[in-house]
């Protein structure tokens, strides 16, 4: 921000620049994605976004302090991760990792009208600092989501304009 100030006597002006900080700063990396991946991902959190650079590596600027979820999706299929992090003091940056290739994993088909039922996104996540994703069911109805923390999961599916046709509990075990 740009702050014009003059001085009380003098009839001089002269210009002062103050860069205010807004929020802090997370330094993040996803792996298991492909290149081809990486390029159709974006990163969110905390009020801003970034897209990763080919090696993985995002940086969120400007985050409101306090817990923050960072969350990676690739489009399409639309497959998401996220990982909740807190940034407590502005002034120290926070590192995540996302990773799309460890966990357990939950796969299913989605029906209407017993006919499968493509283009709808599928969700899977839990409480707390649980990891969460999502993916988009194929023409044969299928989804399949990786990288799940084991425990009670809610899988919902939600069609093209956000409503939830069905929501489930499941315990996923290691």
């Amino acid at each position: 921000r740009d702050l014009r100030e003059t001085p009380g006597d003098t009839g001089q002006t002269a210009q002062v620049t103050r860069t205010l900080k807004r929020g802090g700063t997370i330094n993040g990396r996803i792996v298991g994605l492909s290149a081809e991946e990486l390029g159709r991902c974006m990163v969110r959190g905390g009020g801003t976004g970034d897209k990763p650079k080919p090696d993985g590596s995002f940086i969120l600027h400007g985050v409101r302090p306090g817990a923050v979820e960072v969350s990676a999706s690739v489009f399409p299929p639309g497959r998401q991760r996220s990982v909740r992090t807190e940034l407590k003091d502005i002034g120290v940056p926070v590192s995540v990792e996302i990773d799309f290739t460890t966990g357990l994993t939950v796969r299913g088909t989605v029906r209407r009208a017993a006919r499968p039922a493509a283009g709808l996104t599928v969700s899977a996540g839990g409480r707390g600092d649980r990891v969460s994703g999502s993916a988009v069911t194929d023409a044969d109805g299928a989804y399949e989501i990786s990288g799940l923390d084991p425990g009670e999961l809610e899988v919902r599916v939600v069609d093209e304009v956000g409503r939830t046709l069905a929501a489930q509990a499941v315990q996923a075990r290691g």
